[in-house]
């Protein structure tokens, strides 16, 4: 695109768009999926359902990162998007809880797709000056999504079905995905250079994840924590942790290099990062509790949380746009803490 500022504001209405429809659902899902769950015979798959998405994006979203370095940013932004559509049609149409949890599947890669290149799409179209605006504009759609999404989860689920909640994904999955096409650039292959990528590392990282946090969701649950699957699944994530470490400290490519392990703003964010989705994971389960404690109706259970949604849309521009005048990510943190 020849004109740059038309493809910016493409560009962040396309990463506006991407963000709004994977945390609306994520949200919407909270209040509805008691519901859904009970009509497809699979209520007993609620904690590992919950848990589904953030399993998969966590192991997906280094892999993709890393893939977005070498095939470029457009081409997983795409995947994501058509993957995140598709798995909303099936979500929407399943028959049983079995091919509605494949469904859940399909979303968390999907999101763990679009969400591993937002921030590197950002660093490469925007100047230093413009990007903690542009970042506020994304955590707003953010926070807009997971406002909207209880409310009228709630409110469909009252008065349609919950299968509509996953219809009204496609055509903001259409349309995100007409916008990244026109407007991210393909990256150019340069003839001679040779695709190194680590496949073992990768193996062993996602080996390593999804065993750790299917143990944790199903141990318990669906499972007794004393049960051979748990326990294998605890030793096949530490035996895999293990390997992992022996590949990534000895291969020229590695999915998580360790020189970003030494550096205190990087760790500093992962445990920011980790209590935040922390925190969202949590709030899954209030709605619930709305609903099957209180007795409120689902409609209700989803306005309940609009207080702390609308706090966090207004933290959100504060934030951008104080970070945008100061420039100091330090005083800014220290302050909202």
């Amino acid at each position: 695109m020849k004109n740059k500022k038309i493809q910016k504001t493409i560009i962040v209405i396309m990463l506006c768009l991407c963000t709004f429809m994977g945390m609306m659902l994520t949200s919407a899902r909270s209040v509805i999926l008691k519901t859904l769950l009970t009509e497809l015979d699979g209520i007993q798959y609620y904690s590992i359902t919950v848990m589904i998405t953030s399993m998969m994006m966590a192991a997906v979203n280094p892999v993709a990162g890393k893939l977005s370095d070498i095939i470029g940013r457009k081409m997983i932004s795409l995947s994501g998007i058509a993957g995140y559509g598709m798995a909303a049609l099936i979500c929407g149409l399943a028959p049983n809880a079995y091919v509605f949890i494949g469904g859940i599947v399909l979303i968390g890669i999907s999101y763990g797709l679009m969400t591993s290149v937002t921030g590197a799409i950002i660093a490469e179209n925007f100047m230093d000056a413009e990007r903690p605006r542009i970042n506020s504009y994304v955590q707003v759609a953010s926070s807009a999504a997971q406002l909207a999404g209880p409310v009228l989860g709630g409110f469909i689920l009252d008065t349609l079905t919950w299968r509509v909640v996953y219809a009204a994904i496609i055509p903001i999955a259409v349309i995100a995905f007409a916008l990244s096409a026109i407007s991210l650039e393909s990256r150019k292959w340069e003839k001679g250079v040779a695709f190194q990528f680590d496949i073992a590392g990768t193996i062993a990282l996602l080996f390593c994840v999804i065993a750790l946090l299917f143990a944790l969701a199903a141990g318990g649950n669906v499972f007794p924590w004393t049960s051979p699957m748990i326990i294998g699944c605890f030793l096949a994530s530490i035996a895999s942790g293990a390997i992992l470490f022996f590949v990534e400290k000895n291969t020229d490519v590695p999915i998580i290099p360790y020189r970003l392990l030494r550096r205190k703003p990087y760790l500093m964010c992962l445990a920011l990062t980790f209590l935040a989705w922390y925190s969202f994971a949590v709030m899954n389960f209030v709605t619930v509790f709305y609903q099957d404690i209180i007795g409120v109706s689902a409609t209700v259970s989803g306005t309940l949380v609009v207080p702390r949604q609308l706090a966090q849309i207004i933290t959100a521009l504060a934030a951008g746009i104080l970070l945008g005048k100061t420039g100091s990510y330090k005083k800014l943190g220290v302050g909202f803490f």
